[in-house]
């Protein structure tokens, strides 16, 4: 892939050889972000993507675990400009960003481009139109004993942690009382929550699901 830096921008790097993401650094001066609020930061990274690809900005998960500070993005092939990562704070104290800091990932995916057709109406399907949170994920949660030990790992978890619950719902992407019912019981965690739960917490899946003590 072709890559040209700016005068003050950093080399990508990779951790490990085969690590998916490559590591972003910070070519902007130093700047504090606020609790609940962004910054912009420039990488001077310009890149070329190859075709039929598309690039994603991901929080790095360091950040993310111990700091609540996030970063999404996504870059199309016909991009060339420097890109630039927003950093937000979910966080409950100021974090200091400063030049040469490592602040985001990209992760480079295959993409598929379907040509459009509109059509009287779509294949029936088990899911059909319920929408969010209409799934669950029963593979995880089979019984009704292991659905019932979730909601309490969660909370005590989440209490050990000190985090807030609207904080742990911004961190995973979820609106703010989604994590009350999944403590209550009320509702039941995605997998892809149950993965940004076991991240936050370094907890495993099974750990939270019931299947393990």
């Amino acid at each position: 892939m072709k890559i040209v830096l700016d005068l003050l921008a950093f080399m990508p790097t990779r951790a490990h050889e085969y690590d998916a993401g490559l590591d972003l650094y910070s070519a902007s001066d130093d700047v504090y972000i606020y609790p609940g609020e962004s910054e912009l930061f420039d990488t001077g990274v310009h890149v070329q993507l190859p075709k039929n690809t598309v690039g994603f900005l991901k929080s790095k998960s360091g950040l993310n675990v111990k700091h609540g500070i996030t970063s999404e993005g996504v870059i199309d092939v016909g991009y060339t400009g420097s890109i630039i990562v927003k950093l937000y704070n979910h966080g409950s104290k100021p974090y200091k960003v400063c030049r040469g800091d490592k602040i985001s990932q990209l992760v480079i995916l295959p993409c598929i481009l379907p040509e459009l057709e509109v059509v009287p109406s779509l294949e029936k399907t088990e899911r059909g139109e319920n929408g969010f949170g209409s799934s669950g994920d029963r593979r995880l949660m089979q019984t009704e004993d292991k659905a019932s030990v979730f909601p309490e790992r969660l909370r005590k978890l989440r209490e050990r942690k000190r985090i807030k619950r609207y904080v742990l719902s911004e961190r995973c992407g979820l609106s703010r009382p989604m994590v009350g019912m999944y403590e209550r019981g009320e509702a039941e965690p995605t997998l892809s929550v149950l993965l940004c739960f076991s991240e936050i917490f370094d907890v495993s899946l099974d750990y939270l699901a019931g299947n393990e003590k």
